[in-house]
């Protein structure tokens, strides 16, 4: 599965501080990259929608959605903790 960021989700990314962004994507890609009967420990699973994930990086999080027919995980959004979660 490869990793891919939606156009809003990329632009969030840059204005994040750099440590925090290299964080950020190092867990989504290497998310991206387990196999399927791993992934369940790795990263948490969304309440209430199948193959939807959280990351969290220090106060950020990024919201990614798994497509398995298309062997993609895409990164919908990123942003910091507080107000991140209103938006779903």
């Amino acid at each position: 599965m490869k990793a891919r960021y939606a156009k809003d989700a990329a632009k969030a990314l840059k204005t994040l501080p750099p440590a925090h962004r290299k964080g950020l994507v190092r867990k989504i890609e290497a998310f991206a990259t387990l196999p399927e009967t791993d992934r369940h420990t790795a990263i948490t699973v969304v309440e209430g929608r199948a193959n939807h994930i959280r990351v969290v990086q220090g106060k950020w999080r990024a919201y990614a959605e798994i497509r398995e027919a298309e062997g993609i995980l895409l990164v919908k959004a990123v942003g910091p903790r507080g107000e991140f979660y209103d938006r779903f």
